[in-house]
């Protein structure tokens, strides 16, 4: 029995490192991207306190739910790129983007002092991807929805049936990466949200701080978000905003924030965004406002669910079963 015990729970935490795998992937740190520096000048005018969804709160897509699935990669790809098309126009492009187009479609490696390839929801490197939005191009949410898993070709149809041939194709037009703190303050200000890669720790949990600092020295996975300001508490804490990929329900309506000018978690160690195509977007796409293609955000994700089934049956029934 005592065997039978110390078998199971071998099983029960391999299951367990399995899954929080899934749903933290790597997003690496591969760039790729062009370096942007800006003139003291234009730095000199960097406030204090910045918040995209106030200079441009109808451009910021929706915060999404990767689910059990480490796609951050593509979840923030696609999100940044979105981001930035409403604000280049203006505000009359507000198309939500497909990561599961990218999960399926780009599986680019890179051998560059680091490797590795994006592979749907096994992780991603977000300067691939980034580089695929230029050179292939994204579709629309509404033409491929999320599924939480990869599919084995990339698609040739939305999922309604038409072809993708005759859908849009959404691009960006450069990727941009920046040599300090300060280059990429004046991009968010100037020109929109930037993304940041950093690591988790497994203190990473919002309902236990405002701003997160890391108490912890154990290290959960690398992980992927959109930047959109920053501040100051009244105690004087400076903080970046973040936009996470755990749905709504997950702190502040799916935003967080972590502290700033200490590189917390490796958070200010690699900015890079893009610039949007904007001129190949069709006329007729203005004006409309974010939809869902189908998956959308939760907060209790039904993976969730099914695994606290299990740790709870597990400690239920393994005692009878000794006894």
């Amino acid at each position: 029995m005592k065997l039978l015990f110390k078998i199971s729970t071998l099983l029960l935490i391999i299951i367990l490192c399995n899954f929080f795998n899934l749903i933290y992937g790597f997003p690496g740190s591969y760039s790729g991207c062009s370096s942007i520096s800006y003139s003291q000048n234009e730095l000199d005018t960097i406030p204090a306190s910045f918040d995209v969804r106030t200079n441009w709160g109808d451009c910021m897509s929706p915060v999404r739910e990767q689910q059990s699935c480490g796609s951050c990669w593509a979840q923030v790809t696609s999100g940044i790129l979105a981001d930035r098309m409403c604000i280049e126009s203006d505000k009359n492009i507000k198309m939500l983007l497909s990561p599961q187009y990218l999960m399926d479609c780009d599986g680019s490696c890179v051998s560059d002092g680091v490797s590795g390839c994006n592979n749907g929801c096994k992780g991603g490197f977000v300067g691939l991807a980034l580089t695929r939005l230029i050179n292939e191009g994204i579709v629309s949410d509404e033409c491929l929805s999320y599924q939480a898993s990869k599919d084995s070709s990339c698609p040739t149809t939305c999922d309604d049936g038409s072809p993708i041939s005759n859908t849009t194709i959404y691009k960006a037009t450069s990727c941009r990466a920046f040599p300090t703190v300060q280059d990429a303050q004046y991009e968010i200000m100037t020109n929109g949200p930037v993304i940041a890669t950093f690591m988790l720790y497994s203190d990473f949990k919002p309902h236990k701080w405002d701003v997160y600092i890391k108490s912890s020295n154990t290290q959960v996975e690398s992980h992927a978000v959109r930047v959109v300001g920053w501040g100051t508490t009244s105690d004087g804490v400076d903080y970046w905003i973040a936009a996470n990929s755990w749905g709504t329900g997950w702190g502040d309506k799916g935003y967080f924030k972590i502290r700033r000018g200490s590189d917390e978690a490796a958070f200010e160690e690699g900015f890079i965004t893009v610039t949007a195509d904007t001129a190949s977007v069709p006329t007729s796409q203005y004006g409309l406002e974010y939809q869902f293609g189908g998956n959308s955000s939760t907060f209790l994700k039904p993976s969730f669910l099914i695994l606290l089934t299990l740790i709870v049956l597990y400690f239920l029934l393994v005692p009878i079963i000794l006894s």
